[in-house]
C-alpha cells in the first residue's frame, strides 16, 4: 500500500520532497518501536555504523531514483526493474566473498532478462521512453542488494531489529534535510495537496521496515528474499485496484512481472 500512496502523492508533490515526508515518517515510527523492544544503551552498539552507512544509500538515494522511476515509468514497471535487487546482492556475494553462482542462478538470471526485454517493450501509457530512465530503478535495486548485504551482517549483533530500520531511516533523513536547508537552492514544498498520502506512504513503508528487518534477523535469506521478490505482484494487483486513472495495465506488464519475479525467487532459492 506504501507505493499505492506514493503514486497518487507524486501527482502534487515533487520527488525529493516525497522522499523527504517518506523517510521522515519512517524515522519517526520506527524509533518508538525500536526502543520499546531494545534498551537505550543499544544505540551505542558498534554494530549500528554499519548501518549507518546502510542509511547513507539505502533508504536515502534508492527512494528518491524509485520515485522518479514511479513518475517516469510507472508504478508495476519500475516495481519489477526494482525487485531485481537479490541479483545485485547475489554479485556483490560474489566479488567479495567469493562465492561461484550455480546453473539455477544463472537459469534465473535469464528469466530476469527476459522479463525486463518484455518490460522495455510495453505500449502505451507509461511505457519506456527513453532507455535511460530504467537506470533509476536499477540504480535502487543496487543499492539495495548492497544494503541487505550490510544489514544481514550487522543485525548479528543488534538487539531489536526495527533499531536497524531506524538508524537507517534516521541516517538517510538527516541527509536529506542537511541537504534540502544547506544546499538546495529551490524552496521545499512540503503541504502539498499530496501531503497526507505521503504520510500515509511512509507509515506503511515504516510498518513494512520493521517487519522486514525482523524477518532478515530471524529467518535464513534464502526463505526470506523469495517472499520480497514477490513484492511487484501485489503492486500489480493493487495498481489495477486503485490506480487506474494513472497506470494502464497492459499484458506485456504482467508477463514481465511475472518472468522477473520467477527468475529472482530462482535465484533467491539457489543461494541455498
Amino acid at each position: 500500500m506504501g507505493v499505492i500512496f506514493t503514486r497518487k502523492g507524486l501527482e502534487t508533490t515533487a520527488s525529493f520532497e516525497a522522499t523527504l515526508i517518506n523517510i521522515t515518517c519512517n524515522a519517526l515510527l520506527l524509533w518508538p518501536i525500536s526502543l520499546a523492544h531494545a534498551p537505550p544503551r543499544e544505540l551505542l552498539n558498534p554494530a549500528l555504523l554499519f548501518l549507518v552507512l546502510a542509511g547513507v544509500f539505502v533508504p536515502c538515494i534508492s527512494r528518491v531514483l524509485n520515485f522518479i522511476g514511479y513518475v517516469r515509468l510507472g508504478v508495476p514497471v519500475t516495481q519489477a526493474f526494482y525487485s531485481t535487487h537479490p541479483i545485485f546482492a547475489v554479485a556483490i556475494a560474489v566479488l567479495f566473498l567469493g562465492e561461484r553462482p550455480s546453473l539455477w542462478v544463472l537459469l534465473g538470471v535469464l528469466i530476469v532478462a527476459a522479463g525486463l526485454v518484455c518490460l522495455a517493450a510495453v505500449q502505451g501509457a507509461g511505457k519506456i521512453t527513453r532507455m535511460n530512465d530504467v537506470l533509476y530503478p536499477l540504480g535502487a535495486a543496487a543499492l539495495l542488494g548492497a544494503r541487505d548485504v550490510l544489514a544481514r551482517f550487522a543485525l548479528a549483533w543488534v538487539a531489536a531489529a526495527e533499531m536497524g530500520g531506524a538508524v537507517a531511516a534516521s541516517t538517510s533523513a538527516v541527509i536529506l534535510w542537511a541537504y534540502a536547508l544547506g544546499v538546495r537552492r529551490q524552496p521545499l514544498r512540503l503541504v502539498t495537496p499530496g501531503f497526507r498520502m505521503l504520510v500515509g506512504s511512509g507509515v506503511a513503508w515504516g510498518i513494512s521496515y520493521a517487519f522486514m528487518f525482523n524477518a532478515f534477523k530471524a529467518g535464513p535469506i534464502y526463505v526470506v528474499s523469495p517472499v520480497l521478490a514477490t513484492i511487484p505482484l501485489y503492486t500489480l494487483g493493487l495498481s489495477l485496484l486503485f490506480l487506474r486513472r494513472l497506470e494502464i495495465i497492459t499484458r506485456r506488464i504482467v508477463v514481465g512481472t511475472a518472468l522477473v519475479v520467477l527468475g529472482v525467487i530462482l535465484i533467491s532459492l539457489a543461494r541455498t
